[in-house]
């Protein structure tokens, strides 16, 4: 999917981690570092699902190839779409 369509997702999930760390970091008691580190894994989910979600376009990506025994080089077309690893 295109990540414009997952931007809304990306923004309510990143949303979301602020409110839990925030609920977290108003109970007596909590420890600040650990409501820290809840707050990076719950942002880098978000981040890492959003990257993930894209599919890339190569249909109009165009190579050469060159080969020994011919004088030009060959031109390839790539035909699909890819996923972000």
């Amino acid at each position: 999917m295109a990540l414009e369509a997952s931007k809304l997702a990306l923004g309510q999930a990143i949303a979301q981690a602020f409110i839990t760390i925030n609920n977290a970091g108003a109970v007596d008691g909590s420890d600040p570092e650990a409501n820290i580190r809840a707050l990076g894994n719950a942002l880098s989910e978000a981040i890492h699902l959003y990257v993930s979600s894209a599919q890339v376009d190569i249909t109009t990506v165009v190579t050469t190839t060159a080969v020994p025994p011919l004088p030009a080089p060959l031109p390839a077309v790539h035909v699909g779409f890819g996923k972000l690893l």
